[in-house]
């Protein structure tokens, strides 16, 4: 019996967790992210739909530095929150799987030589943006593509792609996180105790 039940655990503990991600881009995002595991049985969606593009909105003034602002913030938080636990969150994509990436832009910028000079452009980018995704992973399957429309002015585009992690290294990286969110938060605690304490005894 137990060691059925280690079999199961060791099966659970390496069986593969599924992220199919897809985005919609055209004046508006629409992203939808699935999670698949235990051959199908579980699965979690999120679609987040009409979501416009902050270039979208007329700002003017005020209004456009407090997005600007909130933008810079955004950034810079999410640059410190990578810098501060960079070694996990490289290991955990060093442990990813890339299964597939499927990427379709179709675009016109309203005169034909302009497009056809941003057509190269735009292949260098995805090229490059395509070698840091993949990080030389082996891919199953790519497919991209940019369909040059001379005669508009508007950008389309459509990614999507099917990310797999063994569930173990899933929770390897959440306990670490967990336990650095609770370190954080008692050294938050012992400051602000500290600073209480020593304002008391002046």
């Amino acid at each position: 019996m137990k060691w059925i039940l280690l079999f199961i655990l060791i099966m659970i503990l390496f069986m593969p967790v599924h992220i199919h991600i897809s985005i919609k881009w055209n004046k508006k995002f629409n992203i939808k992210i699935s999670l698949v595991t235990l051959f199908g049985l579980i699965k979690y969606k999120i679609d987040i739909d009409k979501i416009k593009l902050w270039y979208g909105k007329k700002s003017i003034g005020k209004n456009k530095e407090d997005e600007d602002k909130k933008i810079f913030n955004m950034m810079k938080k999410i640059k410190e929150y990578y810098l501060n636990n960079k070694k996990w969150i490289d290991y955990f994509l060093r442990k990813a799987k890339i299964e597939k990436i499927y990427w379709l832009t179709s675009f016109g910028l309203g005169d034909a030589a302009l497009t056809g000079i941003s057509t190269g452009i735009l292949w260098s980018v995805k090229n490059w943006i395509l070698a840091i995704i993949t990080n030389n992973k082996k891919v199953k399957e790519i497919y991209i593509n940019i369909f040059p429309n001379f005669g508009s002015d508007n950008i389309e585009s459509q990614f999507s792609c099917i990310i797999s992690w063994n569930f173990v290294y899933i929770i390897i990286v959440s306990l670490y996180l967990l336990i650095m969110k609770i370190k954080g938060g008692e050294k938050n605690a012992n400051t602000s105790y500290s600073r209480t304490y020593g304002n008391n005894n002046e």
